[in-house]
C-alpha cells in the first residue's frame, strides 16, 4: 500500500497536468455548499407550489426527477457528439461546462423569479452530473494501471477536503450575510478550477515509461 501511494505521489509530482486535476477536484468539492443551501433558499425566497398533498415534499421530488431526466439527456448528447478518448477535447468541454456551472450557481442565488430559479437549478443539477464522468475520462487518459486506483483515490480525497472547507465557508456566509450572497460565492469558488483546467489543457509532456506523450 505504501509503495502504491509513493508511486501515485511521484506520478503527480512528475506530471503537472495531474496536479492540476487534483486542484480541479478540490474546487469542485467546494461547490458542495450549494447542496446545503438551495432548498433553504427556495423556501425562504419564494412561495412554492404544493403538489399531490399538503406539503412541499412532492414538489421537491418532482424537481429532482426533472433534474435526473435532464442530466440523462445531456450526458447522452455529450456521449454522441464528443469523442471522450481525445483528452484535449474533453478538457475544452470541461472548461465550458465548469464556466456554465459557475455562472448558473451565481445566477441562481440572485434570481428574482421562481421559474428562472427552477430552470437554473435543473441546469446546475445536470451540469454537476456531467462533470464527474468528464473529469474521470479526462484523468484516466494513459494513467499507469498500477497507480490508477491511488490517483483516483487522491482526487476523491481532494474533493472531500473541498467539500468540508467550501461547505464551511458558504455556510458561514449564509448565516452571517445572506443565502444569495453565499450562493454567489459558491459559484465564484469554481474560478480557480477554471484556471487549473486551462493550465492542464496547455500542458504537453511525456507520459509514463513506454507510452506516448499525454496531452490534457
Amino acid at each position: 500500500m505504501a509503495d502504491t501511494w509513493r508511486k501515485g505521489v511521484r506520478t503527480v509530482r512528475l506530471r503537472p497536468a495531474l496536479m492540476a486535476v487534483l486542484g480541479v477536484s478540490l474546487f469542485y468539492g467546494m461547490t458542495a455548499g450549494f447542496d446545503r443551501l438551495w432548498v433553504w433558499h427556495l423556501v425562504d425566497r419564494f412561495d412554492l407550489p404544493v403538489l399531490f398533498g399538503n406539503n412541499q415534499l412532492s414538489f421537491f421530488g418532482v424537481l429532482e426527477f426533472g433534474g435526473i431526466l435532464l442530466s440523462i439527456v445531456l450526458t447522452r448528447q455529450v456521449e454522441r457528439r464528443f469523442d471522450t478518448l481525445q483528452p484535449r477535447r474533453v478538457g475544452r468541454l470541461l472548461l465550458v461546462v465548469t464556466l456554465a456551472l459557475a455562472l448558473s450557481i451565481a445566477a441562481f442565488g440572485w434570481s428574482p423569479f421562481l421559474g428562472l430559479a427552477l430552470g437554473l437549478y435543473l441546469i446546475i443539477y445536470s451540469l454537476r452530473e456531467l462533470t464527474d464522468p468528464l473529469l474521470l475520462a479526462w484523468m484516466n487518459q494513459r494513467l499507469d494501471s498500477d497507480v490508477r486506483a491511488t490517483l483516483l483515490s487522491m482526487t476523491g480525497q481532494a474533493e472531500a477536503v473541498g467539500q468540508v472547507s467550501g461547505g464551511l465557508i458558504v455556510g458561514l456566509l449564509a448565516q452571517v450575510l445572506s443565502a444569495p450572497l453565499a450562493l454567489f460565492a459558491c459559484g465564484g469558488l469554481l474560478a480557480p478550477a477554471l484556471a487549473f483546467i486551462r493550465r492542464a489543457n496547455l500542458i504537453h509532456q511525456d507520459g509514463p515509461e513506454g507510452q506516448q506523450p499525454m496531452v490534457l
